[in-house]
């Protein structure tokens, strides 16, 4: 990861998927980040998306591989972010809540895809984490919708954190809703 050599990707992906130390996975995940590229991408979206076979990593690479494609910031990662943002599966409010932060860093490539999933994750999502992780992503997107819905946690959230998130991006996105919730 230190030459930012896509060939040793394949390589990265693989250690990452299946070696036995979590030390080693670890520093696999990262140099992909510090790699990025379409490869280093796909390679953490598949991960994501939980396509590792059986590995005995896979509730902890999919945690991992939201919070690295956020870091690479690469706009082909919007769809598998999505997609995790979106998944209730049992045990997945950390992946959800990774994803809903790294969608601030990737969003605006794909703006509609991800606002509407970080809109519907402040609204519906039980976790105060994701909620909260989906407010902050949300103020760089901005418009009347986003004024809205986060002036509406502000007031109405039944959790601290997501409050605070939500008075913050609204202190980044302006407009009159923000205004007025913030009055």
């Amino acid at each position: 990861g230190v030459l930012n050599d896509a060939s040793a990707v394949e390589a990265l992906a693989d250690a990452f998927r299946g070696d036995a130390e979590a030390w080693v996975r670890e520093a696999a995940a990262q140099s992909l980040a510090k790699i990025g590229g379409p490869a280093a991408t796909e390679a953490l979206a598949q991960a994501l998306r939980g396509e590792l076979g059986e590995s005995h990593c896979a509730q902890w690479c999919r945690e991992r591989s939201a919070e690295f494609l956020g870091a690479i910031g690469d706009a082909r990662a919007v769809e598998a972010l999505v997609d995790a943002l979106r998944d209730y599966a049992d045990e997945t409010e950390t992946v959800r809540s990774r994803a809903a932060w790294s969608l601030r860093c990737v969003g605006r490539g794909a703006a509609t895809a991800a606002r509407e999933a970080l809109l519907d994750a402040l609204v519906w999502d039980d976790d105060e984490f994701v909620r909260m992780h989906a407010a902050e992503s949300l103020g760089c997107f901005g418009g009347v919708k986003v004024e809205r819905a986060l002036a509406a946690a502000l007031l109405q959230d039944r959790d601290l954190r997501p409050r605070m998130a939500a008075a913050q991006s609204l202190g980044l996105v302006g407009g009159t809703a923000a205004v007025q919730a913030l009055a």
